[in-house]
């Protein structure tokens, strides 16, 4: 058997069926896939699973959200967390060069330097050196352990690129008008003609971005097998479809899901103003307006006790019934307004779906039973109070600090993005816990965010795609959609 075969199988081992071998269409919700770099735009749907699927990191998620070798075949973590070391396996770019650790140094540094836009720069603070050992060895070093590490250079914004160039497993092979053909990645000596044709078409994927409802469409006639990229905004319509068997799946994503608040409005800079919005939403009745089964309310910003000695930090308010809470929420509003008669507008950002307008009802309902007046606004548009609607990359308490922290530029606490950096720097793992505690309970305190739930991260997936599992991160690989053959 030629070399280019044997990879080409071994590409497929996890892309083809024993039982139905077959391309796999798949149709993401959101704009149409592009090729992107992410440290200087940030990803649409669609254009992240395009990235993934051409563009490797050092490791790579498999269908169930778990690290796996990709561009380094193994690696080893020394015994104080302080260094990982990386084998670069022997691979080419996509222009047939071989793929050399100096390279992937280089990649891995710009992803994170200062001046670029990558949103997960901000997760490597602890990073202090990355260095090329040999030609075929990296090794990240640290200023402090992050047991985070492997699943952060797994995400898509982390893949190893040299000058637009990646490393497969796939490779654009055709681009039609409103789709891309993807064909697992042949080494350079291995022309296209040498190629078993059939081989190659039923191992393709075939990407596309759509509006939620042709997606639903497309895969109710059965010209897609995949739909991804699904959220709370366009639940409703796949909900509608009344799809039978166990097609409709719903991602285990943690992250936050919520309302942060501008520092424009001086309104909101008073905090008995932010607790009396927070504490009046009537979570209970927005999931039984949804109706999703499994997804929960929630008044705190951390999912767990991760990387702390205590359960997440809640509110005071959680204990209060619904009427004292309408009762305080109303004083409050009226003791900041000074006339019980006069409204506080606020301008409130939500996507333009059914979930958006239907989650927007339910929160305008709730607050104008305390005089809060909200008006829905374009998610461009100036506003107040946005929607923050996000998957967390790893299980780090800090990524969820960092997206409070006074760098955003929403209400913040001075105190508790403190305490935030006093429990980033901080080496001894039981202090550590003890600081990631003070800082949760600074932020639920300040009530600087209003959560709500559990994002929601929903796909369409045919029964043919056995290999198709549900993910903590809502990534499911093309090369994993396939039961691997035995």
């Amino acid at each position: 058997m030629k070399r280019w075969a044997a990879l080409l199988l071994a590409v497929c081992a996890a892309s083809c069926a024993s039982s139905d071998d077959g391309a796999v269409a798949v149709s993401v919700i959101g704009p149409k896939p592009q090729v992107i770099d992410p440290n200087r735009a940030p990803l649409d749907p669609a254009s992240e699973v395009l990235m993934s699927a051409i563009v490797q990191g050092l490791v790579s998620f498999d269908a169930q959200g778990q690290v796996e070798p990709a561009l380094a075949e193994r690696w080893i973590v020394t015994d104080d967390g302080l260094s990982y070391i990386f084998r670069i396996r022997r691979t080419r770019w996509s222009d047939g060069k071989y793929v050399t650790a100096q390279e992937v140094a280089k990649s891995l540094k710009t992803s994170l330097a200062p001046n670029n836009r990558n949103p997960l720069r901000g997760s490597f603070a602890n990073v202090s050196e990355i260095v090329a050992m040999t030609e075929h060895v990296v090794e990240i070093r640290l200023a402090a352990p992050q047991p985070s590490l492997l699943p952060l250079l797994a995400q898509p914004e982390m893949a190893v690129m040299k000058q637009g160039l990646g490393t497969g497993p796939y490779e654009i092979y055709r681009r039609n008008p409103n789709s891309l053909v993807l064909r697992p990645a042949l080494p350079d000596e291995a022309s296209e003609a040498e190629a078993s044709e059939e081989l190659l078409r039923k191992s393709e994927r075939r990407l596309r971005g759509d509006r939620a409802a042709s997606a639903v469409a497309r895969f109710v006639d059965g010209d897609v097998s995949l739909v991804m990229g699904g959220t709370f905004d366009d639940i409703l319509i796949a909900r509608a479809a009344d799809l039978g068997g166990n097609v409709w799946r719903r991602d285990p994503a943690s992250g936050v899901f919520g309302l942060v608040m501008s520092r424009k409005n001086k309104a909101l800079a008073n905090q008995e103003v932010r607790r009396a919005l927070a504490m009046v939403i009537d979570r209970q009745a927005i999931l039984r307006r949804f109706n999703v089964s499994g997804w929960r309310g929630s008044a705190a910003l951390l999912p767990g006790p991760i990387e702390s000695l205590a359960e997440p930090a809640i509110p005071e308010w959680v204990s209060l019934s619904r009427s004292e809470r309408l009762s305080i929420g109303r004083a409050a509003i009226i003791g900041h307004q000074g006339n019980e008669d006069k409204e506080l507008v606020l301008r409130v950002s939500m996507p333009d779906g059914p979930g958006g307008r239907l989650l927007f009802a339910q929160i305008a309902a709730d607050w104008k039973r305390i005089g809060v007046k909200a008006l829905r606004v374009a998610p461009k548009g100036e506003t107040d109070i946005r929607l923050v609607d996000q998957v967390a990359p790893h299980g780090s308490a800090f990524w969820y600090f960092q997206q409070l922290g006074c760098a955003k530029g929403n209400q913040c606490s001075v105190e508790a993005d403190k305490l935030v950096r006093d429990a980033f720097n901080t080496l001894d793992p039981t202090e550590r816990a003890e600081a990631v505690a003070k800082a949760d309970q600074a932020l639920a305190d300040a009530q600087v965010f209003i959560p709500i739930a559990a994002p929601i991260r929903w796909s369409l997936a045919a029964q043919r795609l056995q290999g198709y599992r549900d993910s903590p991160f809502a990534i499911h690989p093309l090369n994993r959609l396939m039961r691997a053959r035995r």
